[in-house]
């Protein structure tokens, strides 16, 4: 179902005045074209709903900075998902750069080559 540009415009006057009916038409019109999105920066479904979350709180929020005669508003859209979608990336690499004990070399192993490599026979 393809929205008009004056009815877009419409449910985001709505959402500025924090109208919760217009914010709940606009998650609903936005929600495909923002989960596909997501779905390519992210490893499942449940990744890519959190980043959706994110994303439309952020949406919400700063609604009332859209400018219609700077883009579309699917373009803004978009940029905030794509955001949301590198920030929640970084995030979740800040956590799994976990080294198993095993694996690690012990420190005193790693001078006893050093210094193979470096004295002669």
């Amino acid at each position: 179902m393809q929205v008009q540009k004056d009815d877009i415009l419409f449910l985001i006057e709505g959402c500025k005045a924090n109208d919760r009916k217009s914010q709940q038409l606009l998650y609903k019109q936005f929600y495909a074209f923002s989960m596909a999105i997501a779905m390519r920066y992210s490893r499942d479904d449940m990744d890519a709903a959190d980043i959706l979350s994110h994303a439309f709180v952020k949406v919400f929020k700063s609604i009332h900075t859209y400018n219609p005669s700077k883009g579309n508003f699917y373009g803004w859209i978009k940029a905030i998902v794509i955001n949301e979608s590198l920030s929640h990336i970084k995030a979740r690499h800040k956590f799994s750069y976990d080294i198993a004990i095993e694996h690690a070399a012990e420190p005193a192993m790693i001078i006893l080559l050093s210094a193979k490599l470096i004295l002669p026979n």
